[in-house]
């Protein structure tokens, strides 16, 4: 009951905090809301969101995990998700392009990689979602890495037109990669080739 209780406080207070950013970003007050984002990232990982947008999986991971449950950290993944679309929203809004990719790009692979572990079943509100931060990084092709993220993504919820997209994305970023053997899904047969030898 006492950990329940932490988790709910804990996402209580960011929705709170959250609920000020955007009402700065409509009030188009950037530097307050990106100083009030810092905040949220320091008083989360102790660190500011271009530091957190260039750490390892493994560096965020140990910031994210030190005294805390596995629920937790999940809740805390998905707050740090937030955070840095939020603080790819400010970037881009004061014309810090490179800044805000970075954002939205670490964003996408936090919220990947928690679907992977089939750890959410429901989200809070404020959660992004896939496909929004897919929009905002289509400006530039997507590394290798993340397309294959995709795929794998699709192929669980049964998009398999959206996985085939993601696999020619994939072998396109990056022809020599090795690809897993298929696994058919009921009523379609993934076709999945390697490239041709060149």
């Amino acid at each position: 009951m006492m950990r329940r209780d932490y988790l709910l406080q804990m996402i209580q207070e960011f929705a709170q905090a959250l609920a000020r950013i955007s009402s700065l970003k409509k009030g188009q007050r950037w530097n307050e809301a990106g100083e009030a984002l810092d905040a949220e990232f320091q008083r989360l990982v102790g660190a500011g969101p271009q530091a957190v947008a260039r750490f390892s999986d493994m560096e965020l991971l140990a910031r994210l995990v030190e005294g805390e449950s596995t629920q937790v950290v999940r809740d805390k993944t998905l707050i740090l998700a937030t955070l840095l679309t939020e603080a790819g929203d400010v970037a881009v809004a004061q014309d810090r392009m490179e800044e805000s990719r970075e954002c939205y790009l670490k964003a996408l692979h936090l919220l990947l990689d928690i679907l992977a572990r089939g750890e959410v079943s429901e989200y809070p509100e404020f959660v992004p979602k896939v496909e929004m931060l897919k929009e905002a990084l289509k400006e530039a092709p997507l590394p290798a890495g993340t397309h294959a993220r995709l795929m794998q993504h699709y192929e669980r919820a049964g998009e398999f037109a959206r996985a085939e997209d993601a696999l020619f994305a994939l072998l396109e970023a990056e022809p020599d990669c090795l690809l897993p053997t298929p696994v058919d899904a009921p009523g379609r047969h993934a076709e999945r080739r390697k490239p041709s030898p060149h």
